[in-house]
């Protein structure tokens, strides 16, 4: 089901112009979606409060998917912060 809402973003994106929306652009300039989650008030509670997640504080995942390349970003305090198909 996400495959099917994923390809009406880069359809939706690519109808606006958007030069690096599709993955099968035909100039191989490649694609790029963010979805972004920071939240720096968040952040900052969960700093000042000291409920860091040490095990993901900082960390990139990249995962390999049918659309190309999934990096999962989180921030200092170890909570999403965006989702990146490239």
């Amino acid at each position: 089901m996400a495959s099917i809402h994923i390809r009406e973003i880069f359809q939706e994106l690519a109808r606006r112009g958007a030069k690096d929306a599709s993955p099968f652009d035909s100039k191989g300039e490649g694609f790029f979606v963010e979805i972004d989650f920071q939240d720096e008030q968040h952040t900052r509670i969960a700093m000042a409060a000291h409920a860091i997640d040490s095990e993901y504080a900082n960390k990139v995942l990249s995962v390999e998917t049918g659309f190309g390349t999934a990096l999962i970003l989180f921030d200092e305090a170890g909570l999403l912060k965006s989702i990146e198909l490239c």
